[in-house]
């Protein structure tokens, strides 16, 4: 086959110099075109966790600690259920708040 050839859409080309080798049936085009936007779909949510700062990271996994801590029957007894989330982010933000001080305090000295 010559350089800058078009190949017809759905035929399958082999060897070198390529020669006209079959048809590709429906399924095989379809099957690659899913793999295709699966791989997109994958490599962005991978793209974004691997943008993430050090500090993100560890603020998530503090969070996701958090709320594993307190059971749905602890939230329904403080008066909290359904909560789980808004009380992970406030324990964050005290800790947050806490490790910034000692931080200041240890400049001080």
């Amino acid at each position: 086959m010559p350089p800058n050839t078009t190949v017809q859409s759905g035929t399958r080309h082999s060897g070198a110099p390529a020669v006209l080798s079959g048809s590709v049936p429906a399924a095989d085009v379809d099957a690659a075109a899913s793999t295709a936007k699966e791989t997109v779909t994958l490599a962005t949510a991978h793209a974004a966790e691997n943008a993430k700062s050090g500090a993100q990271v560890r603020a998530e996994a503090r969070l996701t600690e958090l709320r594993s801590e307190r059971s749905e029957d602890y939230l329904a007894h403080m008066g909290l259920l359904g909560k789980r989330d808004e009380v992970a982010a406030k324990q964050a933000e005290w800790y947050e708040r806490e490790e910034r001080e000692l931080a200041e305090a240890g400049r001080r000295k």
